[in-house]
């Protein structure tokens, strides 16, 4: 038996792997995904340095307001000292926008302004401005107080909150950051690998039935042989661009980070940032912070349901590729199928902010069909004398993907054969008790 499903797992993996949208995918996906980085990076950068120059005119009768507003490289005010009029043109002027600042108590907890441009503001531009005024309005409000502005400021105090776990008698950094970026990124890699490959099973199985392939197929094989060969084949084809996607990803995303360093020159703000990393501040905090989870825990995890989790569901898929005949048929099957793996990573990014330790997303990670994703989520936050919950949902997901294994093998067997009768639930109940 595994001699034959060893047979058909190097057919499927050889025929797709050989396949030129495979090797066309496989190398030009990176690529475009560094070309990308380097654009928005290009264009980001060129916004920055690029931005127009505008000139408003600020209309204040009180001169209140008068040389008070801050102006910036971009942005010059010019006042006028006469009340505003509507048949005042501030584009024959030359100006860009026009400032209405009206007469009104200035000690007041809310102030409303009027701006005019020739073009919509955008909510940068008029943030600008808000904050701009709320500044002088707060600088005249202090000195109504009598209070001193850089001795308010002197007097604020900057709260850090070292976060620290402790465990078994044993002290270490911890940071709810890293550990929900960290398992949100596993989660979602294990949910988009079991879709887009599950469904390859899917449409796979229905593509060699309708085209009757199947049929010289299986007087060689056993139905179960042949299901078992094909998931394990694409699974193999999976990890195989998983694994050159990530090598020639990180090779292309250096090559244009390394010509945009090299090509532009960096801001205040970004040569700073620079700064700080070349003296190992920014880069030794991240890697602490990642030194406090369990990585190599993570590691070993993220290949256990990035491979069950997708046996699991390409079973079940394999199973609806068998009994329909046609598109409009695949989609009775497979919603039913897909919501809970839908279902469940909405809901663990939802939970996993506020409580990843609750009741409802332990029962999450322990639902086979919610388990890949809920359960490699909620790794980072667990504590050592915890573990046991991830071996317990490992167990229940084997033991789950044996059970369903052995359905999807008795609907396949029936189904792969089934030709111009349309399935139903009740179809395939039936198909599972059928003697052969």
């Amino acid at each position: 038996m595994f001699k034959r499903i060893k047979l058909v797992l190097q057919r499927e993996y050889i025929s797709r792997v050989k396949k030129r949208s495979f090797i066309v995918m496989t190398f030009l996906t990176p690529i475009l995904v560094a070309f990308f980085y380097g654009i928005i990076f290009y264009i980001i950068y060129s916004q920055q340095n690029t931005q127009r120059n505008q000139e408003v005119c600020v209309f204040d009768s009180s001169g209140f307001f008068a040389n008070k507003l801050k102006e910036s490289e971009h942005v010059k005010f010019t006042y006028k000292e006469e009340a505003y009029s509507a048949s005042y043109n501030f584009i024959e002027q030359g100006f860009d926008a026009c400032l209405v600042l009206h007469l009104q108590d200035t000690s007041s907890k809310d102030y409303t302004a009027d701006i005019f441009s020739k073009e919509s503001l955008s909510l940068v531009d008029q943030s600008n401005l808000e904050h701009n005024i709320a500044d002088v309005l707060y600088e005249n409000q202090l000195n109504n107080l009598n209070i001193n502005r850089k001795q308010l400021e002197d007097a604020r105090v900057n709260v850090t909150l070292k976060a620290k776990k402790w465990s078994q008698g044993e002290v270490k950094e911890s940071s709810a950051g890293a550990a929900t970026g960290l398992g949100f990124a596993a989660s979602i890699l294990i949910y988009f690998f079991i879709f887009i490959y599950g469904s390859q099973v899917m449409r796979g199985v229905m593509e060699e039935k309708t085209n009757r392939i199947v049929e010289v197929i299986i007087s060689s094989v056993k139905p179960f042989e042949l299901m078992m060969g094909k998931i394990l084949g694409i699974a193999l084809v999976a990890l195989t661009q998983m694994a050159l996607w990530v090598i020639l990803s990180g090779v292309a995303m250096g090559f244009v980070t390394s010509m945009i360093g090299s090509q532009m020159h960096l801001n205040g703000a970004a040569q700073q940032l620079m700064e700080q990393s070349q003296q190992g501040g920014g880069q030794f905090k991240i890697l602490q912070l990642l030194s406090s989870l369990n990585l190599s825990l993570m590691g070993f995890s993220f290949l256990f349901y990035f491979i069950f989790g997708y046996l699991f569901y390409a079973s079940l898929f394999a199973a609806v590729g068998s009994a329909v005949d046609s598109e409009t048929e695949l989609q009775q099957f497979t919603l039913p199928i897909s919501l809970p793996l839908v279902f469940s990573f909405i809901l663990t990014q939802s939970l996993l902010t506020s409580n990843p330790n609750g009741n409802l997303l332990f029962w999450i990670s322990m639902i086979p069909f919610s388990s890949p994703v809920a359960m490699m989520a909620r790794i980072p936050f667990l504590e050592s004398n915890n573990y046991w919950q991830i071996a317990l949902s490992m167990g229940i997901l084997v033991l789950s993907f044996i059970g369903t294994v052995w359905l999807a093998a008795r609907i396949y067997r029936t189904g792969i054969l089934m030709y111009g009768k349309k399935a139903s639930w009740k179809e395939l109940w039936k198909w599972l008790f059928y003697k052969g």
